[in-house]
């Protein structure tokens, strides 16, 4: 709101960049930072980027009514912030709800046959997904012609209850057709203490998932078809694993599906000649400018 009373245009430029470089800053803090401090205050800072997002929205809005060249009303620019505010909240709140499809091919001479199947990821169901997105989500796969399911991590988070994570792996097992499960950097709430404490404990997780029916592929290498493999990988961020020489050997005429919930292992997949990557965490790019 200072920008209003500042009449030198450059310095009302270099405030508008600031502002931007401030939005950006933030935005990486609030998706990359795993510190006890961004998880302690991260409401308010999420409700200052918002703040900060609407101010800089409101610059460029106001920029194109001064274009007019008629006095502006005092009262405009609180008024804007204040729509730009509501309308990013009530947008974000309305889009964590939506689960997107899409629909990708691929071919190979290593193939068989057509070989049809379903990656789901970073649902973070009892923080971001409510009960029905998610119904609605697993009739859509059970109507599809799948053959199998990889969920591929933090489909639970640290703000999950147990009883809501072991509803939502039950009916995960439910699907009608082999659910393959690779861990996330958040199902295990490892940094639950920072948010309460933990709601459950990883073998309680564990359990939960395989009294579901659901194959848990961590650090391993599966056959599941005559022609298809899986390497499921631990995340990156655990102590726990293994180096890629460590992982079991495979037949090099398969094609392989390499499924590690973190995009970030590029090279090491490359040496793995895998034929397919499959990756969640980044949520689409969740927070503008990332």
């Amino acid at each position: 709101m200072i920008q209003n009373r500042i009449r030198n245009r450059w310095l009302r430029g270099l405030l508008f960049i600031a502002k931007f470089g401030l939005m950006f800053v933030l935005a990486f803090e609030l998706i990359a930072d795993a510190s006890p401090f961004l998880w302690k205050f991260a409401y308010p800072l999420m409700g200052l980027y918002i703040a900060l997002f609407s101010d800089w929205a409101c610059d460029i809005a106001m920029f194109f009514l001064s274009l007019r060249k008629k006095e502006q009303k005092k009262w405009l620019r609180p008024v804007l912030l204040a729509a730009f505010m509501a309308v990013y909240a009530f947008y974000g709140t309305v889009n964590s709800q939506i689960i997107r499809e899409d629909h990708l091919s691929f071919a190979s001479e290593k193939l068989d046959r057509d070989h049809r199947f379903v990656f789901l990821s970073d649902l973070h169901y009892g923080s971001s997904q409510t009960r029905k997105s998610f119904e609605d989500a697993l009739k859509k796969i059970n109507a599809s012609t799948a053959e199998f399911v990889i969920p591929g991590g933090d489909i639970c988070d640290e703000h999950t209850e147990k009883a809501e994570m072991e509803w939502v792996f039950e009916t995960l097992g439910q699907l009608d057709m082999p659910v393959y499960y690779i861990y996330g950097n958040h199902d295990r709430q490892e940094r639950g203490s920072y948010v309460g404490g933990r709601k459950y404990s990883e073998a309680e997780l564990e359990q939960a998932i395989t009294d579901s029916g659901i194959i848990i592929v961590n650090d391993e290498v599966m056959q599941i078809a005559d022609d298809l493999v899986l390497v499921g990988r631990e995340d990156v961020s655990s102590f726990t694993r293994i180096p890629l020489k460590d992982l079991p050997e495979r037949e090099e005429e398969t094609y392989v599906i390499w499924a590690d919930h973190s995009p970030y292992q590029n090279e090491e997949i490359r040496e793995a000649n895998a034929d397919l990557q499959l990756s969640g965490h980044t949520h689409a790019g969740q927070i503008f400018p990332i």
